[in-house]
Parts: C-alpha cells; structure tokens; sequence
C-alpha cells in the first residue's frame, strides 16, 4: 500500500511541475524579452586583477574606470533595475585622490609596488548588496521602514575592502528582508535578468549578481544564509564563492540577526561575488587580510590525484528533476577533472539530503533565540507586523511588503515541527554534516549541480520553494562552495555548478574554479547568444 501511495504521489508532483512549467512558458511566449547589450569600452572586460595592472602600469586612470562603470551602470540599468543606491559622486572623487596620489611615483616603481601592496584593490571600483551597513548610504535591506535611514557606521567587511583601496560605486537590489529568492521589494522594485528580462535574478544578493553579469561591475560582495551568493552567481553566469563560516565578519548586515550567534549564525557568511575567478583571491585577501593572507589563495595548487566526488540530484518527489543540461554539464566538469587534470573521480550520494528542507527549517527556527521575527524584520523591528492582515493586502496590491515576505514570515510562524522534533532534524544535521566533512577532508572536493533549472521566470519560483535544497544544504553543512559558470544553455540563459569543499579549503575551491573558467570560458558577456 505505501509504494502505491509513494506512485500516486511522485505522479502527482510531476503533473504539478508539469502544469507550473507550461502556464509560466505560456504567459512568458507572449512577453517582451530585452536582452543587455554587449559592453564595448574595453575597461568593461578586464578582470579587476587586469585593471589593477594597467594602473601600476599608468595606462589608465582610476577616474577612467570609475567613469566607464557609471556609463554602463546608466546604460544597463534601465533594463535589469540593479543598482539601487547610487554612490557615483563620492566614487569619482574617491577616483581622482587615487590618481593624484599615483601621479606622483613611477610607473611599475617599487613605490608604485609598495602602494598596491599595502592596497591591492586601489582605484578598482566595487558594488555591495543593499544589506551590508556603509556609512553615508541608506541601506533599506529593500525594506520600507528603512527608507531615508542614513547609516552612521560602515561594516568591517566593506571598510577591510575599501581599506584596500577599492571604492564603492552603488548599493545593488535585494529582495525584502533578504528573504526570498527573487530580488523584489516595494522600495526599488524587482531586478531583471541581463540575458532575460522575463526571467529573475535570484537572491538574495540578485542585483549584485544581475550588475556584475552586465558588465556594470567587475567585483561585489554579498552574504549568504540559504544561497544568496551561489542563486545569483548561478542565475546570472558569474563566479560567487559562499566563504567558511566566520573567516568574514558579518557584523551590520541587515537584517540584524545573522550575527547574533545561535544556529543561523551557522548557516550565514560573506563572501565576493565576480566576473573572473582571478578576482576571487584578491577579493577574499581584501575582504578578510588577516585570514587570506596566510592561507595561500593565490597560489593556485596542484589538482592532480585529489578526488573528485560528485552528485547529480537530491531525492524527493517535491524537487523537479535537474535539467539535463545542468546535469550534462555536471558530467562534462567530472570528466574534465578525470581526464584532462589527473583527479580522481566518483559518484556518491546521500539519502538524508531528501530532508534537507526541514533541516533547515528546523536550523532557520528562531523561537527561543533572541533573534527578531520576519514579522519583526519588516517593520524594521518597529513592532511586529500582523502577516495575515498583509497577506490580504498584499492580494489587493494595498501592502508595503511582498508576498515572499509575507509568506517567510507565516512559514516561520508556523514550522512544520514541535521542539522535539526541531532537535530530531537537528540532530540528523549534525550526524549528516560530520559525514559529508569527513568525506571532503583531504583536499576533496565535491561537483554538484547549480540549481535543477535555469534562472526561472518572475514569480516562478513562489510555487516551487523546496527548488532551494539544492543551495541550503551547503549552508547546513556549513562548507565553503564556489559557483563556476558553465556557458549559456539552448535558450541563451546562463548555467553552471557548485563546487563544494571541507571547511577553509578556499584556495582548493578557487583552484578548480580558475581550471573550470580555462575549460568552460567562465562568464559569458550578454548579447552574444
């Protein structure tokens, strides 16, 4: 009888992906697709590693690059609404102190080499996601209440990076409270797909990655709680590293609990996100010096007989199955590792991964924590908002709040466990993510599937929420991962994988990630499919 009911129910589920699928292909087929146009100012298509080298080398000024950014951020923007929070003025006087100050020593001098030792991103301009504190901006964290609210302290980890000379050129779209996967809210609006204006960028650091995928930034940083850096990178065909837990001070991100301690201070990180995986070392060293330095990530390693484990989908006939380009390009990068770079290759898989949801859920479960409600969250912790009173609202267009917001706020209210069972799933956490370390401990790493579709259109994702295990169980686990992007697929939309390593095995991560972008090409700059 139970196999007859699981039959029932994996039909079930198939016909519902079926009929979500179709209505969404249906309504799109007769929707405008815009696509970003390919950047023509050379200073566009340079890694920030590249831009940093022409300045030393005075064959550009940082005024120039700073200039060339606001242009295409101008250009770009009316397409894909990415940058929110304009700090263009500040940026360019920023620029031109930068220029005088190189001015003044020779070109490729030991001078000129001091400077960029002391800061190595000195004239190179950056975006950050609309969450992360920065002295002088609103950051709204696309909430509301926060609207007008200057911030009076910068984030360590945005004054570490523009300690290293980096200046600060916009604050980048994110979904309400960060909480959602689609970056929407009722300050800015929602961001559009470089490659497809029909379809969403992710989140919660969406804008960052829909502006670097346009060419409109070279290097930003993020945070990430359930995928937040790994959805956009995804979405968008750029690189995005999710850093080990703790290694980048997360303090004054928005909302205000990720570094509260408890388990979701488990689950949550900063890290860069980029065009070009040369950037992401120096990201990390400029992020976070004092940890980065000593590891090495610059110094890429030798991948020849390390292993390579690798997985193809999770379980669970509420997931729709991975798209089999994605899964094709999950073999393609095996096989590149096996074949061509000397690794060791084989299939694993885990059964428990078919709970993933719940467990983090249950690791998600702030009652008892000290930390705010999203019901609190959206009032920037004015009070608490009364969620079935704005999901009416929001069903007439009368809220100032989303529907994902509205709905992660009801979720969270309303957890599909008890106490008892919360620390059940949290126990079958701790025992799978002990399991999955001791697997990728010496210098392993594991190939994973990005998400099981492409960027999926706007709204599409509000009637397929569990789609997001295939990111949360990285941050349950509690492991570094690398996105890598893997080329456009049939429809001109980016793909890719995740790279998934033991705890502070970043310079691994990024040592495969530069081997995949020599193979596979790395990003793909919209307008040429």
């Amino acid at each position: 009888m139970s196999e007859l009911l699981e039959i029932v129910k994996a039909f079930l589920w198939k016909a519902y992906f079926l009929i979500i699928n179709t209505s969404f292909e249906v309504y799109n087929y007769f929707q405008t697709r815009e696509i970003v146009a390919k950047p023509r100012d050379h200073l566009l298509l340079l890694s920030a590693q590249k831009l940093v080298e022409k300045l030393k080398a005075k064959e550009v000024t940082s005024t120039q690059i700073v200039k060339a950014y606001i242009k295409r951020i101008e250009e770009v923007n009316k397409t894909i609404n990415a940058a929110v929070c304009k700090n263009y003025e500040n940026a360019l006087e920023a620029a031109g102190k930068c220029d005088e100050q190189l001015e003044k020593v020779d070109a490729n001098s030991e001078e000129m080499e001091k400077i960029y030792t002391e800061c190595p991103l000195f004239g190179v301009p950056f975006t950050v996601k609309d969450s992360i504190e920065y002295k002088g901006l609103n950051v709204t964290c696309g909430i509301t209440a926060r609207k007008g609210l200057i911030s009076t302290e910068t984030a360590p980890v945005l004054q570490n990076v523009t300690n290293a000379g980096a200046i600060l050129l916009a604050l980048t779209n994110v979904p309400e409270i960060c909480m959602w996967v689609e970056s929407s809210n009722k300050v800015y609006g929602r961001s559009r797909n470089a490659y497809d204006s029909r379809r969403g960028v992710g989140g919660s650091s969406g804008g960052e990655g829909a502006l670097l995928s346009a060419a409109g930034s070279v290097i930003g940083v993020g945070s990430d709680i359930g995928g937040s850096i790994r959805i956009p990178s995804l979405f968008n065909g750029v690189f995005g590293l999710k850093t080990t837990q703790d290694l980048v001070d997360a303090h004054l991100h928005i909302p205000i609990g990720i570094d509260l301690g408890g388990l979701r201070r488990e689950l949550a990180v900063i890290g860069p996100l980029c065009r070009y995986a040369v950037d992401l070392p120096l990201m990390l060293k400029a992020m976070a010096p004092k940890v980065y330095g000593p590891m090495k990530v610059d110094a890429p390693m030798n991948l020849e007989g390390l292993r390579a484990y690798y997985i193809t989908h999770i379980d669970g006939n509420d997931l729709q199955p991975v798209d089999w380009e994605i899964k094709k390009g999950v073999f393609d990068v095996v096989r590149h590792l096996e074949m061509d770079v000397g690794m060791r290759s084989e299939k694993v898989h885990f059964a428990e991964m078919a709970e993933t949801f719940n467990m983090w859920l249950a690791a998600m479960d702030a009652r008892g924590s000290g930390h705010p409600t999203f019901a609190e969250y959206a009032t920037n912790c004015e009070y608490s908002l009364n969620l079935y009173t704005e999901l009416l609202k929001t069903m007439v267009g009368m809220s100032d709040h989303t529907t994902a917001a509205v709905g992660a706020g009801i979720a969270e209210a309303n957890p599909p466990f008890d106490f008892e069972g919360r620390d059940k799933l949290i126990e079958r956490l701790r025992a799978l993510r002990k399991e999955v370390h001791e697997l990728l401990a010496n210098n392993s790493v594991l190939v994973f599937p990005g998400w099981n579709t492409p960027a999926p259109y706007h709204n599409q994702l509000l009637f397929t929420p569990t789609h997001l295990c295939y990111t949360i169980i990285w941050n349950i686990m509690s492991t570094p991962v690398v996105v890598c992007p893997l080329g456009l697929n049939r429809d001109g939309v980016p793909i890719g994988c995740q790279i998934v390593g033991a705890p502070n095995s970043e310079r691994l991560l990024i040592s495969v990630a530069q081997e995949l972008e020599r193979k596979f090409g790395g990003w793909t700059p919209p307008g040429m499919h």
